[in-house]
């Protein structure tokens, strides 16, 4: 398959995710009797290279050790800077050889020596897993240190601090916002054009000169006009192009090229690289399309119609990337990340959502104000320009998911920061963002951290308010097995954990911590080159798993053998590993169904909307009786119309199905007789007139193929 993508082009859910690794700030103080200023000239102490690595690595000591998480991470990452990558490598997995180096620096400045016992080395040696192996293998060695540790004296702060990194971890996969926009420069600003911009100036090489490039043929300028037409058609004019005849009076600039080596990616069919001015406005735009030579069709093409699409297709997708839009999860839309060997030909309802989103609102003006306002610890300003993004689309669901991530990311950020008050206020947010929603695991996610961050501000009265509501959140904070703590993640504690679950063989609280420390102590081994013992330890740790136990630990048994086996090139055995949880969990429960939107919701959407656009129609209560009757009439002939061509071209029962058939019949809108669907789009475009576009769309996106 080919794969297609924008040089300048950044997923808003990557940037998003990005924020807390790419964007920490240059100072920040957990504690005031601490000076990270201290800190920093102590970096450059001396200059051998390899004597500065172990200085920076030793300021993230120093951190660890005043409990300042923010600036561990800055360390760690300007210690790269300083050439410690082999030092930092080796360290997370040999702690001998991290105390060594530390010592270096300790010696130097006549400060405590750190030996392998040190409680803030293994702390620091984790966070170095947690940053080059895994989050989750980090969290799990920090969890050695506290239960390995119980007298230390910052046990609390650590237990805070795995507490934000869990949360951090969770709330990654259950979330992608809407992926339509760029990030540009050092700042979470959003990529588009200023609408004063258009209509956009664009230059399309004539055949004389675009002839001279190997596969192109009379005519594709054609193609590559008509994709432009067709985004300004959808998008009903809002967005304008107009056609200059020099490159260099052009805002956005369309070449071709013979070879993929020509592109900035060895695998693309098409480029674009945008240019943002001081402001994050995209200023221009190039973009180049591969010519499609005989080399280059496929196998099951038709011929020229063939390639005809898939240039057409091509030219969409990169103009999408022109007009400020990115990537597309959904393989249906022209903005999917790979092209189609069946081309989309046009634009779907998802595709437009993204660029109303973009152009029609100023949604992403808040939210890029909230990611700003989160970079600089400003979380209370951060939740206020999310209220007011909110507001803009409050019912549309890509909407409320990339608000949702964004209470997360202040959530996080502020749980780092022991700032559990501030997490539960973005929590609190975020809920009902998420309630409705299709994901069950967000919701039971978000409960789960605002139950645990109510326990760490001290506010028992609400999370026991929560458990009421939820009796499961009651076990998230309990151990069952914790008598087993006091024995320690040791090699040495195995024969308490056995002698344990000798008394208690169906205990699934000790099975779920024996196989914690046999997972512990196969990574030991690993480090020690040891495989056979690490397969051992993880076979033991299978042979203790049942139904019942927790998915997270079941789940952690199994990848940890399937890893350990393929380091060893036991591929057989790694292949076999594969869906070997699923007998230990008990089968997902069906999905839920939806609410079905009715008729009367999308009436009064749609009476508010009018009443919006065009108040003067709605003055006297005569004239609202009027409007009311005509707007009730063509909504219900409009959505029977829809259902009957749904009928007609057996449209599959799917989520946004309206406007994906109103997208995939476009071609029908403006046709001569005889035209089967002329009634249609003329409905179409008296219920828009009525209302406005942006409130059709989001009828169609929610119509249900089956009336009340």
């Amino acid at each position: 398959m080919i794969i297609r993508r924008s040089t300048t082009t950044l997923s808003l859910l990557a940037v998003l995710l990005a924020t807390t690794a790419a964007q920490i700030p240059a100072a920040y103080a957990d504690e005031p009797d601490f000076k990270n200023d201290d800190l920093i000239q102590e970096v450059f102490s001396t200059p051998e290279t390899d004597a500065v690595a172990w200085e920076v690595l030793y300021s993230a000591y120093a951190c660890v050790c005043h409990h300042k998480w923010v600036m561990v991470d800055t360390y760690l990452m300007e210690a790269m800077k300083q050439g410690a990558a082999d030092q930092m490598l080796q360290s997370r997995s040999d702690l001998a050889y991290l105390c060594k180096g530390l010592n270096i620096i300790s010696q130097k400045r006549k400060q405590a020596s750190v030996t392998e016992a040190t409680c803030q080395a293994q702390v620091l040696q984790a966070l170095l897993i947690s940053r080059y192996d895994s989050t989750e293998s980090g969290i799990d060695a920090l969890k050695r240190v506290v239960v390995n540790n119980p007298t230390y004296s910052g046990i609390d702060y650590l237990k805070r601090k795995i507490l934000a990194m869990e949360f951090e971890r969770d709330c990654k996969p259950w979330m992608t916002p809407p992926d339509v926009v760029q990030v540009g420069g050092n700042r979470n600003r959003f990529s588009k054009w200023s609408l004063s911009k258009f209509p956009l100036k664009v230059y399309i090489p004539p055949d004389a000169v675009a002839s001279k490039v190997r596969g192109y043929r009379a005519g594709d300028g054609q193609i590559f006009r008509r994709a432009f037409e067709l985004w300004q058609k959808q998008s009903s004019g809002k967005i304008q192009f107009i056609y200059e005849s020099a490159p260099d009076k052009a805002n956005i600039r369309c070449g071709w090229v013979s070879e993929q080596k020509q592109l900035a990616l060895p695998d693309a069919i098409g480029v674009c690289t945008r240019y943002t001015g001081s402001r994050n406005y995209i200023s221009k735009a190039d973009i180049q399309i591969l010519t499609f030579g005989k080399e280059r069709t496929a196998p099951t093409s038709a011929g020229a119609q063939f390639r005809a699409n898939s240039l057409f297709e091509t030219c969409l997708h990169e103009i999408g990337h022109s007009l400020g839009l990115n990537h597309s999860p959904s393989d249906k839309d022209v903005m999917y990340y790979r092209a189609h060997w069946h081309p989309v030909i046009a634009p779907t309802g998802r595709d437009l959502a993204a660029m109303n989103s973009l152009y029609l609102t100023n949604l992403y003006e808040y939210i890029s104000a909230a990611l700003d306002a989160t970079y600089r610890r400003d979380f209370d300003g951060a939740v206020l320009q999310l209220d007011k993004a909110i507001q803009t689309k409050p019912k549309d669901s890509q909407a409320r998911e990339a608000i949702c991530y964004c209470l997360e990311r202040v959530a996080s950020d502020a749980m780092h920061r022991s700032q559990y008050e501030t997490a539960i206020k973005a929590l609190t947010k975020a809920q009902p963002l998420v309630s409705d929603g299709a994901s069950a695991k967000a919701k039971e996610i978000l409960d789960k951290y605002l139950h645990q961050a109510y326990i760490q501000a001290g506010r028992q009265a609400d999370a026991l308010a929560m458990e009421k509501q939820n009796p499961a959140l009651a076990t998230t904070h309990k151990d069952g097995a914790a008598f087993l703590d006091k024995y320690g993640l040791k090699r040495e504690s195995l024969p308490y954990y056995e002698e344990a679950l000798a008394k208690h063989p169906d205990d699934l609280a000790i099975r779920e911590k024996f196989c914690f420390l046999l997972v512990l102590l196969a990574k030991d081994e690993l480090n020690k080159n040891n495989d056979p013992e690490a397969i051992a330890l993880l076979l033991r740790a299978k042979d203790l798993l049942r139904i019942g136990m927790s998915k997270e630990i079941i789940v952690k048994v199994i990848s940890s053998l399937q890893q350990t086996y393929s380091y060893g090139r036991h591929y057989r055995e790694a292949d076999a590993l594969y869906g070997a949880e699923k007998a230990y969990l008990p089968p997902p429960p069906p999905p839920a169904q939806r609410k079905k939107r009715t008729a009367e919701e999308d009436i009064a959407d749609l009476v508010a909307a009018a009443k919006k656009t065009h108040p003067e129609a709605w003055g006297d209560k005569t004239k609202q009786q009027a409007q009311y009757a005509r707007l009730k009439q063509t909504y219900k002939q409009y959505a029977a119309a829809l259902r009957q061509a749904a009928t007609m071209v057996h449209q599959k029962n799917e989520s946004s199905w309206a406007a994906i058939l109103t997208v995939k019949l476009k071609h029908y809108d403006g046709k001569p007789d005889p035209n089967p669907l002329k009634g249609l789009f003329e409905l179409r475009r008296r219920l828009i007139a009525l209302t406005n576009q942006d409130a059709v769309i989001s009828v169609e996106l929610q119509l249900p193929l089956t009336p009340d």
